[in-house]
This record gives structure tokens, C-alpha cells and sequence, in this order.
């Protein structure tokens, strides 16, 4: 498939409507960058899909073992699941985004339940856990789906489906803020409506925040 470049102005502009004191009474309407992005049909959640069940006893910082799924299927967030009282447990997670580049994201543990970052993962690389845990541990993903580019917030999204039905979910804008592993996601995220269950397709149409910067249309650089 070919492509070509359009322009590099900050702005377009098309048609022949001219209104005195609207861009400086020259001609046309601007033009908006929208596009409908496919999220495809993502797996249902799994509580463990990254790393089974585990108790890190050795004291100190300690990597779990990976023994799942390590390239998830779509962009998505993390969760860590614990067995017992982890609330004061710090989890972090290395890995890479949609596009490779290395990411980190630190997750506070639970208290016998589960706890969910913010940033969508395409790839997990590590999970580590900053001292002992108090029971069992695992790692998986859940319904928190990663976008391409990078929104504002919700007024980006102009419409959201699950299959042929409408339903926005629930829109994150990305952190324009310098990235670290407790900042959110740099693009952003939507949490469908519907949750995934591995036949639900997802598709976006929405407007790139800011097409006139990489961190504008894709956030800032990821840490």
C-alpha cells in the first residue's frame, strides 16, 4: 500500500467559504484529521493469562515468573491479582507498546482482590514486586483497550462501536505529562461498554489530538 503526504502545514483548509474575520477572511473551512481505528475482537479477561500463581518469599525487589501469554492481542492494561493483603506491595511492569517502544508501569497491589493499571501493554517483558508478598500472586490483562493515537479525552471520540451497536465505554486522554511508570497512558485508552469476550469487535472513529507534533499525535515519549 503507497502513501503520500499530503502536507505538513499545522492546519488545512478546503472549500471556497469566505466569512470577514474568520481566519483572517481567507478561504475555506478547516480540514479535521479523523479516522476510524480497529481495535479488533480482544480476548475476554483473564486474571492470570500472563503469570500463574505465585508467592515471591526471597525478600527484597523479585521478578515473577512469566508463564503465559507475553504478546497480548491487542494493546491492553495489566492487572495483578493477589491472594492476600498486598496493599502495601508495589508491582512493576516492563514492556513495550504498539509501536516497540519500551514502557514501564508501576501497580499498587490489592488487598485480596485485583488491581489494574492504566496503560495498554502490547507486550509484557517483566513483572517485578519491590519485597515478599503476602499469598499468592498472578498477572493478567483486562478490558482497558490501548488506542494508536493520541486523544485529548472523550470530546476526541466522535463515535465508538461494539460490533454494529454504538456505545462510547468509558475514554481516557492520554498523559501529556513526561512519562514515568506511574503516569498514565500517552495516548490513551477506551474501556468498552461491553467488555471483551473474544467475539466482540471494537472499532473508534476519533480525532487526533494534535496532528502538528509526534507527542501531539502519538503522546509523549514513553518511559
Amino acid at each position: 500500500m503507497s502513501r503520500h503526504t499530503i502536507s505538513y502545514a499545522d492546519q488545512l483548509f478546503h472549500g471556497k467559504a469566505v466569512h470577514h474575520g474568520a481566519y483572517r477572511s481567507q478561504r475555506g473551512v478547516p480540514m479535521t484529521p479523523v479516522v476510524q481505528v480497529d481495535l479488533g475482537v480482544p480476548a475476554a479477561t483473564d486474571g492470570d493469562g500472563i503469570a500463574t500463581d505465585q508467592t515471591p518469599a526471597a525478600g527484597g525487589v523479585q521478578m515473577l515468573t512469566l508463564d503465559g501469554q507475553l504478546n497480548l492481542d491487542v494493546p491492553r492494561n495489566v492487572t495483578i491479582t493477589s491472594t492476600g493483603d498486598d496493599s502495601g506491595r508495589a508491582f512493576t511492569v516492563r514492556g513495550r507498546d504498539q509501536y516497540g517502544h519500551a514502557m514501564s508501569e508501576t501497580i499498587a497491589g490489592a488487598n485480596a482482590g485485583k488491581a489494574e493499571g492504566a496503560k495498554a501493554f502490547a507486550v509484557v517483558e517483566s513483572v517485578t514486586v519491590d519485597d515478599d508478598t503476602a499469598d499468592a500472586v498472578s498477572v493478567g490483562w483486562a478490558t482497558v483497550l490501548g488506542l494508536p493515537f493520541r486523544i485529548g479525552g472523550a470530546f476526541d471520540v466522535l463515535h465508538a462501536f461494539t460490533d454494529d451497536t454504538e456505545e462510547v465505554g468509558t475514554v481516557v486522554g492520554g498523559d501529556d505529562a513526561p512519562a514515568t511508570a506511574t503516569t498514565g497512558d500517552v495516548r490513551g485508552t477506551i474501556d468498552p461498554g461491553s467488555a471483551p469476550d473474544g467475539s466482540r469487535h471494537y472499532r473508534v472513529w476519533l480525532k487526533i489530538h494534535d496532528a502538528s507534533s509526534e507527542a501531539g499525535a502519538y503522546g509523549v515519549e514513553q518511559a
